[in-house]
């Protein structure tokens, strides 16, 4: 029974982990990518400012304020890694928004959050 317990604790946390990248990740990714210029250029350097600091000195900090157990591991994740989705959203975001159907979209009229998350999502 208790192996079940620990079973359970783990697919919870590794879920919890996919959700939060995917989400996050994937939202801050396409944003970034789809209105470049400036835009772009500020929400990169918050990712390398957030990159840059390591994952152990996060968990260490967020320690002392958090009690122990699965919350600490998923603050420390919510924090730390959406930021290699992002990237990948991003990349694909630049490729994908210069598509033709993406053009007759905005052509017809669709604003910019709706072509992001229906035509390039």
């Amino acid at each position: 029974m208790v192996y079940l317990y620990i079973l359970f604790k783990e697919f919870f946390c590794a879920f919890a982990a996919i959700f939060i990248d995917m989400l996050i990740g994937m939202g801050y990714g396409l944003i970034s990518g789809y209105f470049g210029g400036l835009t772009d250029n500020i929400m990169q350097r918050f990712i390398e400012i957030i990159g840059s600091i390591p994952t152990l000195v996060i968990i260490s900090i967020l320690a002392i304020f958090m009690d122990k157990g699965i919350g600490l591991v998923i603050a420390s994740l919510l924090i730390t890694e959406w930021i290699g989705m992002s990237k990948i959203a991003r990349a694909e975001c630049l490729k994908i928004k210069e598509r033709e159907y993406v053009l007759a979209s905005r052509t017809l009229g669709a604003g910019d959050f709706h072509i992001i998350f229906t035509q390039i999502l």
